[in-house]
């Protein structure tokens, strides 16, 4: 819902540059692109950054792992004092595809929204 609401607001902060576009003949399906393209390296960044502190933060932790020790001293379950994490590559691949097919289909919405403004209305919104 961010990402959508990041690429609503984009449309609406270039209503004017949305109306100018129209103008001059560009066709929807284009300013269509436009957005799914903008949206699509938002998503490329996010997933990128996202993912590269999760593996530092990932790759941390499966060697020093997080000692749950003092919560669980006075339980009666078979739980190992030290939890360790477990970096695979897979999910980093599929966490960065899966952010950019969120960005992407989160900028569907705003994309169309803007095909249906008049571009003398957009170019006198404020």
């Amino acid at each position: 819902s961010t990402i959508m609401n990041t690429m609503l607001m984009s449309v609406f902060e270039r209503t004017k540059e949305i109306g100018m576009m129209k103008s001059m003949g560009m066709k929807n399906l284009k300013i269509i692109n436009l957005f799914m393209l903008e949206s699509a390296f938002m998503g490329v960044f996010a997933g990128l950054t996202g993912g590269a502190f999760g593996a530092a933060v990932s790759m941390y932790f499966t060697k020093t792992g997080i000692n749950f020790g003092k919560f669980i001293e006075n339980m009666d379950m078979p739980i190992k004092s030290v939890v360790y994490f477990q970096f695979k590559m897979e999910y980093f691949t599929f966490a960065l595809m899966f952010g950019i097919f969120v960005a992407i289909v989160s900028a569907l919405y705003p994309a169309f929204k803007s095909t249906r403004m008049q571009p003398t209305e957009a170019m006198r919104a404020e």
